[in-house]
């Protein structure tokens, strides 16, 4: 199975070309075929309705939207089976470990819940990507296409998984001593634990983040990959603010709204489904318009829209996160995400949500 070299990141937009091909197991489910409507959806109760049919009436069975509740595998073929028979997805038939296959498929599982089965994901693969065109090798996960299937899936990074312990060392070290142009300790350890530092008075960090922190630093074996999942888009998040306010000079005199966001450890997964919810509303070259062009793969794109909206709405963006502030197409992409988790936003961020034309969001 051949995948198109092209991935839609929570980083944005980026070539992707090192998975070549991916298998999966034999009881999977071809997802590309329409399924039975269930004797077309026309519901006629006896002969009272003759008169109705005649004139073209019926009436229509109404499919109600039923959650699927998630329960951990005991072994990485009952994940697969959950994958393939409850979420509809297709799942490599490679090695895997099992807490990797259980953390997707409980991802999949919320996703597809909170977008009521609107999710676009219909094949998962698990692989290292060592394209030379990935810029960031720190994303859990991107978007692929696979033109013999017709459909997207997700390509989980197996490095990154494999080094997730590293990479929120990284970011402690980075938040605990930020060396930016103006140098602070967000962080300090106190009887042994992380505690905000008094140099930021001004910082809400979630109490969570740093329970967190203090758990990976004593006991990080016994910790769940949602927990450091979480605990590493924390820091990550608080990363961003903290270069954000550094470049606009304003480290230390205003507080950083975007810390105060509620945490999920599959964030990178909604904004992922965002991308392609929106490249759907949108279409491609709409999506060109609002990125950079550096961040396009060399197109030629008219990037008024991101003129417009590093102009008119980056400050409004920041509310969302500072991520949000990179461009109209992040700005969608994370306000989508935080949506899905049941965060709510008031008019001037939805103004500028509808102005570019984000999804719906039905939660």
């Amino acid at each position: 199975m051949s995948i198109n070299s092209v991935a839609y990141s929570n980083q944005g937009i980026n070539s992707y070309s090192s998975a070549n091909s991916a298998s999966f197991g034999d009881n999977s489910q071809d997802m590309t075929q329409p399924r039975s409507s269930g004797g077309g959806g026309k519901l006629l109760l006896g002969t009272s309705l003759v008169g109705l049919a005649a004139l073209g009436v019926y009436l229509v069975k109404k499919h109600t939207f039923k959650p699927i509740d998630f329960k951990p595998a005991k072994n990485v073929n009952e994940a697969k089976s959950f994958a393939t028979n409850k979420l509809g997805v297709k799942m490599q038939k490679e090695d895997i470990p099992l807490d990797v296959a259980n953390f997707i498929n409980k991802g999949l599982c919320y996703l597809r819940n909170q977008t009521r089965n609107k999710f676009k994901m219909k094949f998962v693969t698990y692989s290292k990507m060592e394209s030379e065109g990935i810029k960031d090798f720190n994303t859990m996960a991107s978007v692929v296409e696979n033109s013999e299937l017709g459909c997207c899936g997700l390509a989980f990074n197996k490095s990154f998984f494999e080094k997730i312990d590293k990479h929120i060392k990284r970011e402690l070290e980075i938040v605990r001593g930020y060396r930016g142009s103006n140098p602070v300790d967000l962080l300090k350890i106190e009887n042994g634990n992380f505690v905000l530092s008094e140099q930021c008075p001004h910082f809400d960090i979630s109490n969570e983040v740093l329970a967190l922190a203090n758990k990976f630093s004593h006991s990080r074996n016994k910790m769940t990959l949602e927990e450091k999942f979480s605990l590493y888009d924390g820091l990550t998040n608080m990363k961003d603010a903290l270069n954000g306010l550094a470049e606009r000079g304003e480290l230390g005199t205003v507080p950083a709204e975007a810390l105060k966001i509620k945490r999920n450890p599959f964030h990178s997964l909604f904004a992922l489904n965002g991308g392609l919810e929106f490249r759907e509303k949108v279409g491609m070259e709409k999506i060109n318009q609002m990125l950079p062009i550096e961040n396009t793969n060399g197109l030629s794109a008219d990037t008024n829209a991101f003129v417009d909206f590093m102009t008119n709405d980056v400050a409004i963006a920041r509310k969302v996160s500072e991520k949000a502030a990179k461009s109209p197409y992040h700005f969608v992409t994370e306000t989508y995400a935080r949506m899905l988790n049941g965060e709510k936003f008031d008019k001037e961020i939805m103004d500028v949500y509808s102005k570019f034309e984000g999804p719906a969001v039905n939660v």
